[in-house]
């Protein structure tokens, strides 16, 4: 029997000291979106959040 590798998905690459590399040694691929740096950041979401980003700079 083939065992498949878990996926982690998260929102933000934000992770608990070595909670990261603990989840990678036992084998799950992180995935997170680019919303802060981090080595999993595999979901671009700039397309997303631009639009919103120009109307708000827009109202200050």
């Amino acid at each position: 029997m083939v065992r498949s590798r878990p996926i982690v998905v998260g929102v933000h690459g934000l992770f608990a000291d070595g909670a990261d590399i603990m989840l990678e040694r036992e084998g799950a691929r992180l995935v997170t979106t680019n919303t802060v740096l981090h080595a999993s950041n595999r979901i671009d979401v700039a397309a997303l959040i631009a639009p919103a980003a120009v109307r708000m700079a827009s109202l200050a």
